[in-house]
């Protein structure tokens, strides 16, 4: 069993007990659009599908990525996953400053530190794309929460 197949599977099991566990929270009141159950069964759904999409891709043939190299020494491993370790720094901040700074400031902060360390900002283009993504994305989910589900946003 290849290491996708062995973390699609997990990503399946997880999904099945969430959902089951979904069902103890509380039906919808009368001045709620949806329960408060729909946006977890959304992200179980759109990750289900992604487990799905990634057993049925570990069946393909392809040639190991680097990713399943041996690791030699510390500096291989950091060249390796530098983005990685400083995407889990920037979340762990995002945590820290949620509660005091707010959701729109921090989530903006997060989205935006996220997107350069993936994607860089050394372009004007990029940079324009970022922003654009950081507001859009960070006032529709505020906009989703507060109106939509009536779900207040520290």
């Amino acid at each position: 069993m290849t290491k996708d197949r062995s973390l699609a599977l997990a990503v399946g099991i997880f999904i099945v007990i969430m959902y089951v566990e979904s069902m103890q929270i509380a039906e919808k009141s009368s001045w709620q659009v949806y329960g408060s159950a729909f946006y977890p069964r959304i992200l179980l759904a759109i990750m289900g599908a992604l487990a799905v999409l990634l057993f049925i891709n570990s069946f393909r043939n392809k040639k190991p990525s680097t990713s399943e190299k041996n690791i030699k020494d510390l500096k291989s491993f950091w060249t390796e996953y530098n983005k990685i370790i400083f995407l889990f720094i920037a979340f762990f901040v995002y945590v820290f400053i949620l509660p005091i700074a707010g959701f729109i400031i921090a989530t903006a902060l997060y989205l935006f530190i996220s997107q350069a360390i993936l994607m860089g900002v050394k372009r004007k283009k990029k940079l324009l794309l970022n922003v654009s993504v950081t507001v859009i994305t960070t006032m529709s989910v505020f906009v989703i929460f507060n109106y939509g589900l009536n779900v207040w946003l520290p």
